[in-house]
This record gives C-alpha cells, structure tokens and sequence, in this order.
C-alpha cells in the first residue's frame, strides 16, 4: 500500500466536500425545487464554496482562519455580484449561482487534479484537517477528549429539555430574565465553564474541542430564541426585511425610497440567495442570523488571536471572553451585522499577511511602556513562514472594503480609523492603504451626501461627553426591571475593559507589550468615533462592539500567559461565567418588548397588501413592525429613519388619552397623508408601559374613544393588533 502524505489527503477531503456541497446545491436548485433541504443545502454552499476556492490558491494553516475567511469571501464576492445585477436591474437569482459555479468549481477541480497528480504537490492551504479524517492512535493526553464530548452532549441535552416550559407571552420588565428555569442556566453555566477549563487547563489544547465548547455556548445564548418564538425578534429587523423584500418584488433599488437604499449590500445580498435557496422572504431564516454571525465572527477572532500570540489558549479564551461579553446585540439581521464580519477578515489579512516590525510611532509607544513597567520588551516574531503574495493580501482587503462601504454608513470610518491606528503605531507598514480606504469611502458617499446631511446629519457634535450617551427617542424613566437590565450591560462593558486593563498591564509586565499593541490600539481606536458622531444615540453601543473582540484578546493572552493550569482555567472560568451571567440580563431582559407576536406581523402584512396607496401608517407608539410589506414605498412617512407614531409628539406623552385627543391625531395623520390608517398592538401598549411614556391604560382609552369614533372605522383585528382606518 503507498502511503498518501497526510496534506495530500487533507486537500483531497476539501475539495471533494467543496465540490459535493456545490453539486448536491446545484441539485435540489434544479431538480428539486420544492425539497425543504433546498434553503439548507444552498445557504451551506453559498457561505463556505465561493470563499473556500479562493482559498484553495492561497496558504492558509489555521482552520479557524480558513473557515472564517471562507465565510466572509463568500459573502463579499456575492454581495458584489447581487450589487452589480440590483443595479443594472437585472434581478436574476439564476445568474448568481451559475456565476458562483463558474469561479468556484474550476479553482477546486483544478486543485483536485492537481493535487492527485503533480508529485510535486505543496499544499498551499496546509490545514490540518487530516487531525480529523486520519485515525491516529489515542495519546495518553487526548484520552479526555472523549469524557469531555460526553459531558458536552448531556449539556445540550440540558439545554434543549429546559426550552420546553419557557412562556414568552407573560414576560414581565425582567424580560426573559426570570422566565429562563434553573436548568437553562445551568447549562449555560457548564458550557462556558467547561469551555474555560478546555482552553486553559491541559497542556496540549486541542483546538476542536475548544471549538466545540465555545459553539455549545453560543449555541444556548443565540439559539434559545430562534427556537422559542416563531419569527425574528427586534420590531426594526422588520424594516430590513421589507427592503430584501422590495429587491426581490422588482428587481432593482430606489435611492429616494430610504437610506437602505443607498447602501443597499446586505439587501441585495439576502434578496438573491434567499431566491436562489426558495426562501424570498427572509423572515423563515433571519431569526438565525445571530447564531451564524456569532459563529463565524469567533472564528476570525480566534484566527486573528492565534496568528498574533501564536497561543491557542489564547485565541480560544478570546473567541469565549468575545462570546459572553458582545451583549450589544448587533449581530441580527442587519448590515451592521455583515460589515463587521468582513472588516474582522480584512483586518486578519492585514495583521497576518500586511505586517512587520513596528514603526517609529508604535517604538515611542514601547518606550512609555517600558519606562512605566519598568522591563524591557521582548522582541516581535519572526515574520510569518507562509505569508500571502503582497498584492493578492493587497487586493483582498480592498475588495472587502469597498463591499463594506456599499452596505453600511459607520463601519468604513471605522475600518479608516483602526488602519490609520495600525499604520501610525502598529506593525502595517503599507501607508497609502490609508488614501485607498478613504477614497472608497468618500467616493460612495459624495453622491449620497446631500441626502445624509438633510435627513441624519453628517456629524451630530464635536462634544464627545455629548456623543457617548446612549439615548433614546424619548426622555424616558423605565421601570425597574429595566434599569436592572441596563446596568448589568453597562457592569459587563466595563468588566470587559477593566480585565482588558489588567491584561495589557499584565502582558506588559511579561515583557511582550511590542506583540500585544495591535489588540491594544484596535481596542482603543473605536473611540475616536463619539468626537464626531452620537449615531442616533447608539455611538457608545458601536465602540462597545467594536472594541470588544480586542478587549476580549488582552484579557484571554493575560490569562493564557500564567503558568500554573489550575490558575489558568480557574481565572478564565471565573471570567467567563460572570460575563454570561451579566450577558443574560442585559441580551435577554428586554424580550417583553423586543419578541414580536405573530399577530402583529400579519397585521403589518395585511396593511401593506391591502391598505391604500400613498395613505400614512400612524403608530399608536414605537415598538410594530413597519415597513415589512415589498410596497412600503408606496405609503407616506418621513424620508429618515423614524416611524410616525404618536409618542413621537410631546403633547401625547405623559398623560391621560381620550377623546379630545382625536383632532390631534387626525391632524397628526394629515402631516403625511390625506388618508391614513393607526394602529394598536400589544408590543406597543407594554412599550408605554416599560418605559412609562405615559399613565396606565392611557393608551387604551384612546383606542376605546377612536373605535366609538365616527372618524375611525376598524379596519382589521387579530389577537395581537387592531388597525383603524380614518374615514374621509
């Protein structure tokens, strides 16, 4: 028998599975349209082929760092092409997937052919997946794995029973806080425990099982929901379907229907894989978009870890610490969500492939250091052994870049200011990388320019103070339920920076500052964000995620760098379970409101088929979800991204509500259309009522006196919401 070197094999499984997962795609496309394995089987080989042939031509070593990047290639490649046909408005699903097959199939089949017959194959991704598919007798280290597995599996198991009772219709201003039984947490408790102390604790890590650990847990915070209610939660994620939805009713986006449109990426994007997949409305898959990203955002996170420390404790306990502590809650259905992934890949090619030594900046910074710790700094590693050609690495970033600025408006300054960071103080040595990010950025905005400034405002304040305030539409005074939920956000943000602190202290002590800047100036960078803007209130919430991947880095390489196991699994454990303890309120303590009943969604549904054209939806109070309809752009509103809704104006707050009060809201309604309709939902009323905008059953009253009206006709009901329509 002749002997296959482990990598040949290795590259033959990848491509092999490439191949498969296009093919059995391409299949149920064709032959099978109506299977329910259609959505599975195309969203599988829409996120992983397109990325994975890229990588099949580049060295790629990690497999955190090849499943990561595949991931977020994938996307930018077909963001790019969905752009490309939306804005010719040739909206051809088809299209996608046969351009996909032409640029992934021919790179794998080559590479297989390749591999199979040069004798003088080098593999050039080198990933050891052959750890998985080459059975090696058992060392006497990896004996625990499989006690370890078991242990795992009986944590689901936990989990997966403790759903059963769980009551989302009787949640009070805890949210779903107090509703979670013992077990839930429990397993919640066990998983990241257990995820700490496989990190930390053996002496040679097996990275797998790491994997496995930390999914289990992002798997009880992001799945819990998804499997409890039937639809997507956050009332806003509704306005992001509706615009998928516009895109795949015509075909094409309008620039002066709203902002979306403008920066329409993540649209375009869902639009044509949900067609191609037989899904076009997004709301039967984006309840699961949290999970997903939550996933592939702790792949490149623990690649970017790993290829700076070389530490795998370290990566792990980053992607854990990043897991439990990212509480913000901007990993839904969102262009947010999207951006964010691709600027974390575009920042793993850039510290990996795009750095060396550090500049006269970054060795000033050292110096302050080692005056202040009073040690001298180790040197940095010696430059990667496989790094990519400069120009491909070159090419990549920018291609990520510019599908970040076509989808959403913050996050290319932010990828501006922590290049502009690395290159200043860090080991990025290409500086006109720079003038390139911003000549994309300000190239896409000029022509949307004038529209930002009349509806959003280019900048909000010069006041930083000003800016870093998180604040709402209203000048609210939750109750205590609420107040609770809010500290313990603001508790697990600061715990975060402090044990963040402490680890750069730590590392700087340990005499490895030089190695440990790029986490310290990328946790830092995401601040010079609130010298200009407040973005609608939510600027302290964009750093928070922004810095939170490096805060968690610093944090886990402390952790990661002390000597005794014990110690090490005990300190990271102890972070771990307190952040997840924290991370519940504060993700899961507004499900009161944010849990959307399926009433009011085909409330809003109905409005939008049925309802006339160019009337006006008045909301009774924020919290419905509008815009979900793909003819929200023939209905009347403002041009910005507020709703027109009652508590909006400041004479309906914070009082009683009744009859006298009809003139105002006719008139209210006149301020957009001659004919409108309002509604009242349940989502609305426990809104008022959380964040006390006005008295006890006020709200209430004014729907008993608009339905004894004679102005007001009910127009349609269901369980959860009642629409009136005004009789002209």
């Amino acid at each position: 028998m002749v002997n296959v070197p482990a990598s040949r094999r290795s590259r033959v499984v990848l491509d092999v599975a490439l191949l498969g997962l296009a093919a059995l795609a391409a299949i149920f496309v064709i032959a099978f349209p109506a299977s329910p394995a259609r959505p599975l089987c195309v969203f599988a080989a829409a996120i992983f082929v397109p990325g994975g042939a890229v990588l099949t031509r580049l060295k790629v070593r990690d497999p955190a760092a090849f499943a990561g990047l595949a991931i977020a290639l994938s996307l930018a490649l077909e963001t790019a092409i969905s752009l490309a046909l939306v804005w010719s408005r040739w909206f051809e699903p088809n299209i996608l997937g046969l351009a996909l097959l032409a640029i992934s199939l021919p790179l794998i089949a080559i590479d297989l052919i390749r591999v199979k017959t040069d004798p003088s194959f080098h593999d050039t991704t080198e990933i050891p997946i052959a750890e998985l598919v080459d059975g090696a007798p058992a060392s006497p280290r990896l004996r625990w794995i499989a006690p370890a597995l078991l242990v795992l599996a009986g944590i689901v198991v936990v989990w997966a029973l403790s759903l059963a009772p769980i009551d989302l219709s009787h949640l009070d201003d805890y949210g779903l806080t107090k509703e979670l039984p013992v077990s839930w947490y429990a397993a919640l408790g066990c998983a990241a425990l257990g995820a700490a102390l496989v990190t930390m604790v053996p002496r040679h890590p097996n990275g797998w099982l790491i994997a496995a650990f930390v999914g289990v847990v992002a798997l009880i915070l992001y799945g819990t929901l998804p499997l409890l209610a039937e639809q997507p939660h956050y009332a806003w994620v509704y306005k992001h379907i509706g615009v998928t939805r516009l895109i795949t009713d015509t075909g094409r986006i309008d620039p002066s229907i709203d902002i979306y449109n403008r920066w329409p990426g993540m649209f375009a994007l869902s639009a044509m894989l949900g067609s191609l997949a037989g899904r076009t409305n997004p709301i039967n898959y984006a309840a699961w978009a949290e999970l997903f990203y939550a996933i592939a955002n702790m792949l490149l996170i623990a690649a970017i870890v790993r290829s700076v420390t070389r530490d795998l404790r370290a990566a792990g306990g980053a992607a854990l610490l990043f897991l439990v502590a990212n509480w913000v809650g901007q990993g839904y259905y969102s262009p947010q969500a999207l951006a964010f992934l691709l600027s974390l890949a575009a920042l793993y090619i850039i510290l990996r492939h795009l750095s060396s030594g550090l500049g006269r900046g970054g060795e000033l910074v050292i110096k302050l250091v080692t005056k202040i710790v009073r040690r001298p700094q180790l040197p940095d590693f010696t430059p990667h052994d496989t790094p990519w050609p400069a120009g491909a690495a070159i090419a990549i970033v920018l291609a990520l870049d510019a599908v970040v600025v076509m989808s959403h408006q913050l996050t290319p300054y932010v990828v501006i200011i922590e290049l502009a960071a690395l290159v200043v103080f860090g080991p990025v040595r290409y500086r006109w990388l720079i003038l390139a990010a911003v000549a994309l950025t300000v190239a896409y905005l000029l022509p949307n320019l004038g529209y930002v400034d009349s509806n959003f405002g280019l900048f909000t304040s010069f006041d930083p103070f000003n800016n870093a305030r998180h604040s709402s539409l209203y000048d609210i005074e939750p109750l205590q339920g609420k107040t609770f939920n809010a500290q313990a956000g603001r508790v697990l943000t600061f715990a975060l920076w402090l044990s963040a602190a402490i680890g750069a202290l730590t590392l700087a002590r340990k005499g490895v500052a030089r190695r440990a800047l790029p986490f310290a100036i990328l946790a830092t960078a995401p601040f010079v964000i609130i010298f200009g803007q407040n973005y609608g209130g939510e600027a302290s919430l964009r750093i928070m995620l922004f810095s939170s991947p490096w805060c968690a880095a610093l944090a886990a390489w402390a952790i990661a760098s002390v000597r005794r196991p014990a110690a090490r699994g005990a300190l990271l454990g102890i972070l771990a379970v307190g952040c997840a303890a924290a991370f519940v309120p504060a993700y899961f303590g507004a499900e009161e409101i944010n849990t959307i009943p399926k009433g009011q969604i085909e409330a809003s549904e109905y409005f939008y088929e049925h309802a006339t054209s160019g009337s006006v939806l008045l909301l009774s109070g924020p919290n419905f979800p509008v815009r979900y309809g793909a003819t929200y752009r023939h209905f009347a509103g403002p041009q910005s991204d507020f709703d027109p809704n009652l508590l909006r104006v400041n004479r309906f707050r914070y009082r009683e509500l009744g009859a006298r009060d009809i003139p105002d809201v006719i008139s209210l309604i006149h301020q957009y259309s001659r004919t409108g309709y309002m509604v009242f939902s349940s989502s609305q009323l426990e809104y008022a009522k959380v964040f006390q905008l006005t008295p006890p059953g006020a709200l209430n009253d004014l729907e008993a006196a608009i339905r004894r009206s004679p102005r007001f006709r009910i127009w349609y009901q269901n369980r959860d919401a009642r629409i009136y329509e005004l009789i002209t």
